[in-house]
């Protein structure tokens, strides 16, 4: 006999905790919806996990894009918290040969944001949660300690610190947090780190 044997595979769960940041083009004067969450997510769901966003935006228009934007791409925004005040935002300047400088970051509303109760309770269904960190944003590796400590089930947290550029090349943010975290994540320049 011939027996068809079908296997129903669960989803992965990936929660990212990050900025929504709207990417300012100074001297072209455009605007584009980013941040490291929103690009991850994106990703990671074109590659077949579920996944989610855990974060601030603030109650302006751009906000709301922000929010248009994740239930476009078919991403759970049942954790963006839409705070008082300004969505995060970055300048961004472009040369002739495309290269790009990032000018003033300013955090908005995302500065003031904490994890929820309803967060924490959240993270320990996913199958990974990951977070991109920033000195404004580094109290979140604090409230996510309480989730590596009480872990139901295996959680896999990984932080990415970038090129650690925002810490002045400090590394003792990573050494602090190392306990939180089973992946880190560099962006690091071969040539000189």
């Amino acid at each position: 006999r011939n027996r068809t044997i079908v296997s129903m595979k669960r989803k992965s769960t990936i929660a990212f905790i990050g900025d929504l940041t709207v990417d300012r083009y100074v001297n072209r004067g455009d605007i584009k919806l980013g941040g490291a969450a929103l690009n991850s997510a994106i990703w990671t769901k074109r590659q077949g996990a579920a996944t989610s966003i855990v974060t601030a935006v603030g109650n302006d228009e751009d906000g709301n894009r922000f929010l248009e934007k994740l239930k476009l791409e078919g991403i759970d925004f049942s954790h963006v918290h839409v705070l008082h005040g300004s969505t995060s935002s970055i300048e961004i300047f472009v040369n002739s040969t495309g290269e790009r400088r990032y000018g003033v970051w300013d955090p908005g509303s995302l500065a003031q944001y904490h994890l929820s109760k309803q967060d924490i309770r959240f993270f320990k269904k996913q199958d990974a949660v990951s977070v991109t960190v920033y000195p404004q944003f580094v109290h979140i590796l604090d409230e996510l300690r309480s989730v590596t400590r009480s872990r139901r089930k295996k959680l896999l947290v990984s932080i990415n610190y970038g090129d650690l550029g925002e810490f002045g090349g400090n590394k003792s943010v990573v050494m602090e947090y190392l306990g939180v975290a089973d992946m880190l994540v560099f962006g690091l320049d071969k040539d000189t780190d």
